[in-house]
Order: C-alpha cells, then sequence, then structure tokens
C-alpha cells in the first residue's frame, strides 16, 4: 500500500535528518551531499534589514494561513501542508533549523528536508516546476501536538476519539483523508510513534 511507501520514506528522512550533526561532517567529503548549519545569521543583521524580515515573515504567515484547507500542521503560529511553496513556509516559520540537501529520488533537482527542534520534526521539499514545493511534513517527538490535539505518545485510542474512523488502517498505522491531505499515524503498541502529513496524490 502506498501509506506503507509513505512511512518508510518518512523514517528514512527522520534518521537522516536527526543526524544532522554527523551529517554535516560528511559534507566536506565528496557525497555529492550539501548540509547546512543552523541558520543563525540573523543576529548580525542591521535593525533594518530585520525590521524589513519581519514584515516579510508576517506576511508569508498569513498567507500560509489563507490558503490552508484540509489537515495541516502548525508550529509557532504558521500552518504548514503538503503543496505549499517552500520558501514561504521556511521564512514564516520564526526559528532555527538544520538543512539537508540532495539529489531528489522521485523528482528532478533537490531534495531539502529542514529539521527543526533538533528533530521534533522535518519539513521535506522537493522542486516542482522550478520551484521548491512541500511534500512532507513528519513529527517524531511530542513537542508539538497537531490542531487536533493528537502527539506523540499519545495512545491509538485517542488518535480514533479525536479523528474517528480511518481512511486506511492496520495494526501498526491509521491514515486520515480530508480535502486531498493525508494525515498518518505510526503506531508502536498502541501508542504513536510518528505523525506524517503528505498529498493524497504524493508518491514520496
Amino acid at each position: 500500500m502506498k501509506r506503507f511507501n509513505v512511512m518508510a520514506t518518512a523514517l528514512l528522512i527522520g534518521a537522516v535528518c536527526i543526524s544532522a550533526a554527523g551529517c554535516k561532517d560528511a559534507a566536506t567529503e565528496d557525497t555529492g551531499l550539501v548540509v547546512l548549519a543552523s541558520e543563525t545569521e540573523a543576529s548580525s543583521v542591521p535593525s533594518e534589514s530585520k525590521a524589513s524580515e519581519a514584515g516579510a515573515q508576517t506576511s508569508a504567515s498569513s498567507e500560509t494561513k489563507a490558503a490552508v484547507t484540509g489537515y495541516y500542521f502548525e508550529y509557532k503560529g504558521v500552518q504548514v501542508k503538503p503543496g505549499m511553496k517552500a520558501d514561504e513556509v521556511v521564512s514564516a516559520i520564526d526559528d532555527e533549523y538544520d538543512k539537508f540537501e540532495a539529489e531528489s529520488c522521485a523528482a528532478q533537482g533537490l531534495a531539502i528536508t529542514y529539521t527543526y527542534g533538533g528533530g521534533v520534526f522535518t519539513i521535506y521539499t522537493e522542486d516542482e516546476d522550478g520551484a521548491a514545493v512541500v511534500k512532507m511534513i513528519t513529527v517524531f517527538k511530542p513537542d508539538v501536538a497537531t490542531p487536533e490535539g493528537i502527539k506523540v505518545g499519545d495512545a491509538r485510542e485517542q488518535v480514533e476519539a479525536v479523528y474517528g474512523k480511518a481512511a486506511m488502517s492496520d495494526d501498526d498505522s491509521a491514515e486520515y483523508i480530508k480535502d486531498g491531505i493525508e494525515v498518518s499515524f505510526v503506531f508502536d503498541s498502541g501508542v504513536v510513534e510518528m505523525i506524517n502529513y503528505s498529498a493524497e496524490s504524493s508518491e514520496v
């Protein structure tokens, strides 16, 4: 089933990106991969530039909120879902991240994974018609919950009480679909181990 491919990909992305510190050392070798350290340059930007960036972030945040329908992920007031332009999402989220770049296996161009909170969640993007687009959001730790109130560590019964009957499910996962967006929960012994957002038609 497609959802198993989605889960496997998400686990791979998480495993690679949570170990971003190790990847930074490997980036100096001829591996074809580029890893950029956490974005910390804002502290040296002049005040006028900071004000301009803040205005752009506010605008981008408003745009992402206005564009969201169906299931979505939210972090620090910014609503994110597959299909959004990656640069708008990243600029709207006021937080540091680790960035991992590699040639995309599923599409032409680069696949970029942004890891926030030291591995709390990742935003995976791919080039699409010349622009980076969000393809997947994966939550690995209980530091953030879904807008509906479910987080990693919650029981499967809590998920079902909030989301209802799953569109597809088995012993290890449950998938819900609304307005073309899938939110999938991976369980370990009946407890949420990972939460993943992707487009219904996604082949990732």
